[in-house]
């Protein structure tokens, strides 16, 4: 067993369904607040789907419930502590200033950002909010690469970077996608999505 550093991957490839694909990213990102070591930090989709993927993405996380933990109607909880939440922000701030975009969430849930999280349209227990907890809103980002910080840290939050994966064939879109993987200097867990047995046996 390698302890090899939390920083999720995920790929999904052509041949295997987007929505579903989507599903798992937003479990494994948002499930715990995004505080596991296992938790996806980064989703590449394909070239051709990327926009559906991205938006479905978007639509899925604003319908997660952000409440108490103890409140079976919660999808998600605040993170651990004051201390975190400032991490949190300050890696999600560095990569803005470093040039990735982000497309939504990107600051902290409380009773001062209550409007821009309404008129974003989260979906959240505003009493827990308001009551002072350490609540993140889910974060996107795209147009990153490794080198900023949300690709090559560990934020433990719940924020994710997705980008466009290339490639004219399974294959390539395969090879392009463990090459985006292996990039990094964090390994623990990561996944590629496809129905296609053979070229994962023969990789």
């Amino acid at each position: 067993h390698l302890e090899l550093g939390g920083h999720a991957a995920m790929v999904v490839l052509s041949d295997f369904d987007l929505e579903r694909g989507i599903q798992e990213a937003i479990r494994g990102c948002l499930g715990d607040t995004g505080q596991r070591c296992v938790s996806t930090r980064a989703l590449w989709i394909p070239e051709h789907s990327f926009t559906q993927g991205l938006q479905s993405y978007i639509d899925r996380a604003k319908r997660f419930r952000i409440g108490l933990p103890d409140d079976f109607q919660s999808d998600m909880g605040p993170l651990i502590s004051r201390e975190q939440i400032k991490r949190v922000d300050a890696m999600v701030q560095e990569t803005i200033r470093q040039g990735g975009t982000c497309v939504l969430g990107g600051y902290p849930l409380n009773k001062d950002t209550l409007t821009r999280a309404k008129e974003e349209g989260f979906n959240f227990d505003e009493d827990a909010i308001c009551a002072g907890g350490y609540y993140y809103a889910p974060t996107v980002f795209i147009s990153t690469i490794y080198g900023m910080t949300a690709m090559d840290e560990e934020i433990f939050g719940p924020v994710i970077c997705i980008n466009p994966l290339p490639g004219r064939t399974l294959r390539e879109e395969f090879e392009n996608g463990v090459d985006f993987i292996n990039q990094s200097h964090f390994g623990l867990s990561n996944a590629i999505l496809t129905n296609d047995a053979v070229l994962i046996k023969q990789a």
